[in-house]
Formats: structure tokens, C-alpha cells, sequence
């Protein structure tokens, strides 16, 4: 089996998706109308404050019941029942935000003044600083962010967020889980399906977004898949109906370094139970993975029990060449 012809080194990274009681205390700090143009906007000099005296004096019961932190930058970022409170670099898309605009957060003789606002506001557009951070610098024209329009459940689209950044500081490899087994769906396939479907197509879609606005898609392999697909048939059929182990015929996806996007390589038969058209192995999966990276599979070898062993063992494995751009 030959190589394909070396080209240069373009996927340079493999990103993987296996899909409290606080004292009162005076206001201080800067507020937006006292603020230098430009000036960063930091948690603890000017947010913690204002949460300080509006929030947790009458509302601190409410907010632990929605388990919601907002002592520290962590806490917002992490959000509570609802999801993240805040989307760095965007205070219209911020959940927290919403509600102090709204005047819903807080109620009665506490509501935030207007500057007391612009100061929450600039400090979610600056990227929600913590002390000693700065603003992150874009590219000229670069309006790149992550927004929850982009994004749906809370957990994996943190993650997607910090693989992005992972990435951006050279990482070679990322690999994301999404949470538990929620694809392994034996019993209760229409509401467990919906429900995977529903956690991963957005924070997906938001992390592909952002890669590209920041020119690191061309650069970086994404590769999104498990171990098997779903037979199509019926398990369970008296009970809450699923799906079993399907090994036979299932889709993975690949987007960024080398890839060929809008490209369908391949079918099953017209149950979907097994690939008949053009099927791709694991080794020959493996072997076009390392070669987007810059890598023969067949001279990439580690020694193991006194035997040079590859990621593609002995079986013969081809390089698709279908999917590549």
C-alpha cells in the first residue's frame, strides 16, 4: 500500500471529543463613571463589592438554594442550577446580567444603580477579569468569543471552551469527555437520544465556531466519535425501548487539519446494520489520523514487552484518501 505523496505538516493538533456567611461591607472600589477609558474591570476591586452589599445581605438564602457562588469569579463562571451566570465577553448573552438589567436581581430597596450596572456590564465585555488578569488582545477586527448562542449545557461547553484555549497555548492533544455514558442508550432511546443530542450540538457547534474565527481550525484535527454505533433494532421491546452495540456500521466525523468539509465517505446497508460502501477500519482510521498529523503509521512504533508495536499493529492499513482536502 503506498503513501499519499508528504505534503506539509498541517494538523498540528488533535483535539479529541469523546463527546456560605460573608460580613457586610461598604461599597468601595471604581464604578463605571469613575473608571479611566479602557481601564480593566477586576472581580474583587469592583464586582465582589457591589455583590457584597446588594446581593448577599438580603438575597444569601436564595442564592445558596440556587447554588450559585458568587463570592468568587470561579463560582460565576461555574454558575449555579440555571447553568453558567456569565459568558465572558458578552453581557447580553449573561444570565446574571439579564437579571440584574431586568431588576429581578435584586429586589426591593436594593436594586443596582445605573453605574453600578455599566460596572457589572463592562466587566463581563472585558472578559470577567479576576485580579491579575488583563484583557485578552484579539487580532485586529477579531470579534472571536464563545456566546450562549453558541452554546447550550453548561458542563461540556466549559470544556469546549477551555479545549479551545488548551489549543491556543499548543496543547498538541485534547481529548473531551461529554459526561458519563449518555450515548449508551439501552433503554429510553427517545428521550435518552433527544437528550445527547441536545447536550452536544451547540457547545459542538460553538467550539468548531470559535476555532475558526481564531484561524486555529486549518491547524488543529477534531475528531468526534466513540467505540461503536447502535444496532437498528429494538432492545428491550417491552419495556423502555433502546438500541444495542452496533460495531458493524456507525459514523465518526472529522473537521479542521487536512479534512474535506461537506464530505460523506461511505454507507451502510439501507438498515444501517453494516457498512457496505467504502468501510474504514480502525487501522485505517488510525492511519489517516496520523498522517493528518505529520505521522507514518508505519515507522511510528513503541517498544513494549521487547517488541516494537504500532498503533496499527500488523493488519494492513490504508490511508483514506476520500476525506482528505
Amino acid at each position: 500500500m503506498a503513501l499519499p505523496p508528504d505534503k506539509p505538516h498541517r494538523g498540528s493538533t488533535l483535539l479529541l471529543l469523546i463527546m456560605t456567611f460573608i460580613s457586610t461591607i461598604s461599597m468601595k472600589g471604581l464604578l463605571a463613571n469613575s473608571l479611566e477609558p479602557n481601564q480593566p474591570i477586576r472581580f474583587e476591586s469592583h464586582i465582589l463589592p457591589i455583590f457584597q452589599a446588594k446581593y448577599l445581605v438580603c438575597h444569601g438564602q436564595t442564592v445558596w438554594e440556587a447554588k450559585l457562588d458568587l463570592r468568587t469569579q470561579k463560582g460565576l463562571l461555574r454558575g449555579g442550577v440555571s447553568g453558567p451566570s456569565i459568558i465572558p465577553g458578552s453581557a447580553e448573552q449573561s444570565l446574571l446580567f439579564e437579571k440584574v438589567a431586568s431588576g429581578e436581581m435584586p429586589l426591593g430597596q436594593n436594586q443596582l444603580s445605573p453605574n453600578e450596572l455599566e460596572t457589572i456590564r463592562l466587566w463581563i465585555e472585558q472578559g470577567a477579569l479576576r485580579e491579575g488578569q488583563n484583557p485578552q488582545v484579539l487580532p485586529a477586527g477579531s470579534k472571536a468569543r464563545i456566546t450562549s448562542q453558541d452554546v447550550l449545557m453548561p458542563i461540556l461547553h466549559v470544556r469546549c471552551l477551555m479545549a479551545r484555549r488548551l489549543v491556543e497555548r499548543g496543547v498538541r492533544f485534547v481529548q473531551l469527555y461529554i459526561e458519563q455514558q449518555i450515548w449508551d442508550q439501552h433503554t429510553n432511546l427517545e428521550s435518552g437520544l433527544r437528550y445527547a443530542c441536545d447536550k452536544t450540538d451547540k457547545p459542538i457547534h460553538g467550539l468548531l465556531t470559535d476555532l475558526k474565527r481564531r484561524g486555529l481550525l486549518d491547524s488543529t484535527l477534531v475528531v468526534w466519535g466513540g467505540e461503536f454505533g447502535r444496532l437498528p433494532l429494538s432492545q428491550n421491546p417491552n419495556k423502555a425501548v433502546g438500541r444495542d452495540h452496533g460495531p458493524s456500521g456507525f459514523s465518526v466525523w472529522l473537521a479542521g487539519g487536512g479534512i474535506k468539509g461537506g464530505t460523506i465517505y461511505g454507507a451502510t446497508d439501507e438498515l444501517g446494520h453494516k457498512a457496505i460502501e467504502n468501510p474504514v477500519n480502525v487501522h485505517d482510521f488510525h492511519a489517516t489520523i496520523l498522517y493528518l498529523l505529520g505521522i507514518n503509521h508505519r515507522d511510528l512504533v513503541f517498544r513494549r514487552e521487547g517488541r516494537n508495536e504500532r498503533l496499527t499493529d500488523e493488519f494492513p492499513a490504508q490511508i483514506v484518501n476520500g476525506i482528505l482536502s
